[in-house]
């Protein structure tokens, strides 16, 4: 309960020449002093102070507390205290000559500062092995926790449900190679759980940033269930930015996951205002999962190296809705290398990147990118310029675009290699358009195959022919279904077994009705029926079995089969005729091709044992079920197959009773009288005894 206030100097101040230990701040008022609240300005180190309780606030010139010592700081125990409204910083380490260090900080509030709520700046020596659980970073005039080395290292930091929101400038900052100057040191091993930087000020007002400034790594980052959203610029920002002339650093062991990085870039210039931002000559080992970047100016997740991008895998989460300033620096996704640059083992799967500039962009400027895989994206729709791009300005090899749902976009998917291509494969990709085009194929080694390619300008555009197969898909209701008419003199490029939406096949240099085809494609032999399933939706309706027929008539059934999809479809149309314990007594099937909207009508023919049946029709859409009583309804007990097959009585197998035998026998249906189907080695008994004209007897 003490008191240290309105002083015109400091309240606290440790001057001594040698070092301070084992002090102890307990429920201590210490406000309103007007040099400052609380100053270590000691010769030696500070170590094991704890201070509980207590408040340093409303400084007249100073800190709220300060620590600017001969030595290091290290084991401060700092709880449950408020460092508010100061004239410059509310907690403060500067200048060190040692490292600040093994520190823990735990419910505190570091509000309402003239600068910063929290500061610690040193040159060669290091910061780490903070810990740092449920503080308040807020209403800064400039940044929450703003922590910076010049060639020290920052590393072994762990922020859990701290919050840095709306301050001035930025929510937490962290910098190393301050200058810039060469040597800078890293930053590393950081962890974030269920943080919160939202709301932090002007451009570029990122919510969390660790940054070297020159040619240091950030390394093993882990954010976990955190909110960074709605800051002025960046939502979280990891980069090594190569200052002063320096070679930038390895951004490299990045982890995170069910975060959100939404609504960032509102107050930043162009290109400043993405949700995830990641920046280093090299840019590696990145797993982002079940996260979402939606609504920033710029891009939801940008990460770009001067060297190499490699092992980057997003995985689940939406990145729609960025590019909110609409100056076409805005993509959902976008992983690009720049001159001289490479990319390596990326994985984008599972997302949805809807009306963004373009959705999901792998952009290698430079040399090569290998072993690239775009997979199973629910939506990837309504971008503005490409929905799935994977390019380069030297060669692609090994890239996987497959599984994806993408509508709506100028350019559904593009892939471009400006030298060679090898190993490209999109397959088993729903794409439909308002207009634009399916499929950009600008590369040697595209297979294009088993898609859904329907209602664009132009469903597959081919630009090189090289080694490029488009086989297998469904082309329907594009207004040209392949365009080969950019390639060179002599080229051509094989379009076979594709279904082009009418069973006559493609219309224009083809002979049918379907989507067009222009010079330069090989298209037949064509399919007459869809290469992969559609959004066809077959019902049954005006169903007719009679309840009842008598012994040894046939019973006729109809059915109307109606397309109530939104696309066109083929099916098999199936009757089976069940008798008791749903054996199979009778089946029979009829393969039917509709557009939207069209239907056909259907009969079949079955002859039946006396008994009672149960006429089941299906398609892969609808089943319906009905009775029939042939006879009496019961099964006669009946004698041999060979006397009811005998119509004429006279003990031999004729002509037109065997004929009616094999009928029996490839229907399965049963032979009347006798409640029997005949079998394999019963119709080779009847075949003999019509070839020998032997007694059936």
């Amino acid at each position: 309960n003490t008191m240290v206030e309105g002083n015109a100097a400091f309240g606290v101040r440790f001057a001594n020449g040698g070092r301070v230990q084992g002090f102890s701040f307990a429920d201590v008022r210490c406000n309103s002093n007007v040099g400052g609240n609380a100053f270590f300005s000691n010769g030696g180190d500070v170590s094991d102070v704890d201070v509980d309780g207590s408040s340093f606030s409303r400084s007249g010139a100073g800190f709220g507390m300060g620590f600017a010592n001969g030595g290091g700081v290290e084991g401060l125990n700092v709880a449950d205290s408020e460092f508010d409204q100061n004239a410059t910083v509310g907690f403060a380490v500067a200048a060190l000559p040692d490292d600040f260090a093994d520190s823990r900080f735990t419910g505190n509030r570091f509000r309402n500062n003239v600068t910063h709520g929290f500061f610690a700046g040193l040159t060669t020596n290091s910061i780490k092995d903070l810990v740092f659980r449920n503080n308040d970073f807020s209403q800064n005039t400039m940044v929450g926790a703003f922590l910076f080395t010049t060639l020290g290292d920052i590393a072994g930091l762990g922020f859990d449900g701290d919050r840095f929101t709306k301050n001035g400038t930025l929510g937490l900052d962290v910098n190393t190679g301050v200058g810039p100057v060469p040597g800078a040191g890293d930053i590393g091993e950081f962890t974030f759980s269920n943080v919160v930087a939202s709301e932090n000020g002007a451009g570029p007002g990122t919510g969390i940033r660790l940054m070297s400034l020159s040619d240091g790594d950030v390394v093993n980052v882990d954010v976990t269930g955190s909110d960074i959203s709605n800051n002025g610029g960046f939502g979280l920002q990891l980069a090594s930015m190569g200052g002063g002339g320096t070679t930038p650093g390895e951004v490299d062991r990045v982890t995170i996951q069910n975060t959100t990085l939404n609504a960032n870039g509102t107050r930043a210039a162009a290109g400043l205002g993405s949700g995830l931002m990641l920046f280093g000559r090299k840019v590696g080992a990145v797993s982002m999962t079940s996260s979402s970047a939606k609504g920033n100016n710029d891009h939801g997740v940008d990460a770009g190296a001067t060297d190499s991008v490699s092992d980057v895998t997003i995985s689940g989460g939406e990145f729609s809705n960025n590019d909110r300033n609409v100056d076409s620096i805005g993509d959902g996704v976008r992983i690009n290398a720049g001159a001289g640059g490479t990319v390596n083992g990326v994985r984008v799967e599972n997302a949805i990147a809807n009306n963004n500039d373009s959705g999901i962009v792998v952009d290698v400027q430079g040399r090569n990118g290998t072993n690239i895989t775009v997979q199973n994206n629910a939506a990837v729709n309504q971008n503005k310029d490409v929905g799935i791009g994977v390019m380069s300005a030297e060669d692609l090899n090994g890239v996987l675009i497959a599984g994806n749902t993408v509508e709506g976009n100028a350019f559904n998917i593009v892939v471009r290699a400006a030298v060679d291509g090898s190993g490209i494969v999109v397959r088993d990709n729903k794409l439909t358009g308002a207009s634009g085009t399916g499929v950009l194929s600008d590369s040697a080694g595209v297979s294009i195959n088993s898609n859904d390619i329907r209602k664009h300008t132009t469903g597959v555009d081919v630009k090189k022919s090289d080694n490029v197969r488009i086989n297998n898909n469904n082309l329907v209701q594009n207004t040209t279904g392949v365009d080969a008419s950019g390639l060179g003199p002599g080229k051509r490029v094989d379009a076979t077994r594709n279904w082009w939406g009418e069973p006559s096949g493609p219309s224009g240099a083809g002979p049918g009705i379907g989507d067009r085809v222009g010079n330069n494609v090989d298209f037949q032999p064509f399919l007459t029926a869809p290469a992969v399933a559609t959004g066809a939706n077959f019902v049954l309706s005006e169903v007719t079995v009679p309840s009842q027929v008598g012994t040894g008539q046939v019973a006729s059934i109809g059915v109307t089969v109606t397309n109530q999809g939104s696309e066109e479809g083929t099916q098999e149309v199936k009757i089976r005729v069940l008798r008791s314990g749903n054996v199979v007594a009778q089946q029979d099937a009829r393969t039917a091709t509709l557009n939207p909207a069209g239907s056909v009508q259907l009969s079949f023919q079955v002859a039946l044992a006396d008994g009672t049946y149960t006429v089941e029709i299906s398609t892969d859409n609808d089943t319906v079920t009905r009775s029939l009583t042939v006879g009496s309804g019961s099964p006669p007990s009946g004698g041999s197959i060979e006397q009811a097959l005998d119509a004429n009585n006279n003990d031999r197998m004729d002509d037109a009773e065997i004929i009616r035998a094999v009928q029996l026998w490839i229907t399965a249906g049963v032979v009347p009288g006798t409640g029997q189907t005949i079998g394999d080695a019963k119709i080779l008994r009847l075949i003999q005894l019509w070839i020998g004209g032997g007694s059936i007897s």
